[in-house]
């Protein structure tokens, strides 16, 4: 089964998120497939933590196996208001996608993690990892 196409899907928010946990962001993604190669775009649609800016995927397939990273042209942060900034033409940091493909229903799942730096100590970041579950379907 080739991937190219369009694709529709939900990401929801792991414990890690606190009051976003089980929370969901819908995304639309347009997927071109070379051989085992990947590659789109992707745009957040609605849900929480959209982010306003495309996102390019790049990954591959191996048999029902699909792996591919995702990462935002913007990055999208807050300030100690709550008050969000976009801060455009500096790349988000990656998100990491890997899944099954079910291909009797044209539709694929998996989890998807993500590095964030949450503290400054001395020189140094000190990174967590954020998780979610992802799903999505062919329109």
């Amino acid at each position: 089964m080739n991937l190219t196409g369009q694709w529709k899907g939900i990401i929801t928010f792991g414990p890690e998120y606190g009051d976003w946990e089980d929370k969901e962001l819908y995304f639309s993604m347009d997927l071109r497939q070379t051989g085992l190669i990947i590659e789109g775009t992707a745009v957040d649609t609605g849900g929480v933590g959209c982010n306003p800016d495309i996102a390019d995927i790049k990954g591959f397939v191996d048999g029902d196996s699909i792996s591919f990273r995702k990462q935002y042209r913007s990055t999208v942060t807050e300030d100690e208001n709550g008050i969000e900034i976009v801060e455009k033409g500096k790349p988000s940091p990656e998100v990491e996608y890997i899944g099954t493909i079910d291909r009797s229903f044209d539709k694929i799942e998996g989890e998807w993690q993500i590095n964030v730096a949450v503290q400054k100590l001395k020189d140094a970041w000190l990174d967590e990892t954020w998780t979610g579950q992802w799903e999505m379907s062919r329109t």
